[in-house]
């Protein structure tokens, strides 16, 4: 792979990237209950989601969280992260939620020209579909990234892009209420979801480098997003590598899920 020569960080094992190694799919997203809406802003109409460029189906209730809206199904597990986000002393924020069609392509018609902010097509976002949310995952010097790479997954969402570590998804089972129709959608619908019950690393690998089609999806990190954007070291792997980093470095460029073993071997293994 083109990237790994620019790789200096001597005490980085080869694995910590994809140099022939096998895959492990990582612990099965988690059944936490979803909690209870008391307190929240509740939104009801007809909120069209859009898979592939088309139609996927309706949502007809939205929670606001913060300052965003999250589709109602989705939400109530969002919620139950915050608190227990909170319980561990971690300020978790939603940064962004659901987005409506003008709102996609106002992001994207304000962006397109920049390298600094990515935002998909119109229709094509999976914030359309309802099941992505992103998080404040660049503060705290990197604490809060550290919990969603520890604890997300026991509420159903995973990172789905190598390049983005603020983008998780709900690929959870959903415990407490009804699959909601509009995740699987019709056997002859084109652009269904095809939604499932998937594993911390079904999306993004747990050894990958950043644009390596093979494991890292299509783009390196923009520089932005480096760790040393955010107050890390300068010679830190996100800014050596020039953004083709392993997204599962944190802060301290420690591969976290190396760290999480060291400190607490059961951190993956917890069962609901």
């Amino acid at each position: 792979m083109s990237q790994i020569p620019r790789i200096q960080k001597s005490q980085l094992s080869p694995k910590v990237f994809s140099v022939g190694v096998v895959q492990p799919e990582g612990p099965s997203t988690g059944l936490v209950p979803p909690a209870n809406l008391n307190g929240y802003e509740t939104i009801q109409g007809n909120f069209s989601l859009y898979h592939r460029g088309a139609k996927l189906a309706t949502a007809y209730e939205l929670v606001k969280v913060g300052n965003y809206n999250i589709v109602k199904e989705v939400a109530v597990y969002v919620i139950a992260m915050l608190d227990a986000a909170k319980q561990d002393g971690i300020d978790l924020r939603v940064t962004s939620g659901f987005r409506t069609m003008e709102e996609q392509s106002t992001l994207y018609n304000t962006n397109k020209t920049t390298t600094t902010i990515i935002a998909s097509k119109p229709g094509y976002s999976t914030h359309q579909t309802g099941i992505a949310v992103d998080f404040n995952v660049s503060v705290n010097q990197g604490k809060v990234y550290e919990w969603l790479v520890k604890n997300a997954y026991r509420f159903g969402f995973i990172r789905t892009i190598p390049s983005e570590r603020w983008h998780w998804e709900y690929w959870g089972k959903w415990p407490g209420q009804k699959r909601p129709d509009w995740v699987g959608g019709a056997r002859n619908q084109k652009n269904r979801l095809k939604h499932m019950r998937l594993s911390m690393f079904s999306k993004v690998p747990k050894y990958h480098s950043c644009g390596d089609r093979k494991s890292g999806g299509k783009f390196v990190m923009i520089s932005s997003a480096w760790w040393t954007s955010h107050g890390a070291a300068n010679g830190h792997t996100d800014s050596t590598t020039s953004g083709a980093t392993n997204s599962w470095i944190g802060f301290t460029d420690e591969f976290l899920p190396d760290k999480l073993d060291r400190q607490d071997p059961t951190w993956d293994k917890l069962k609901f």
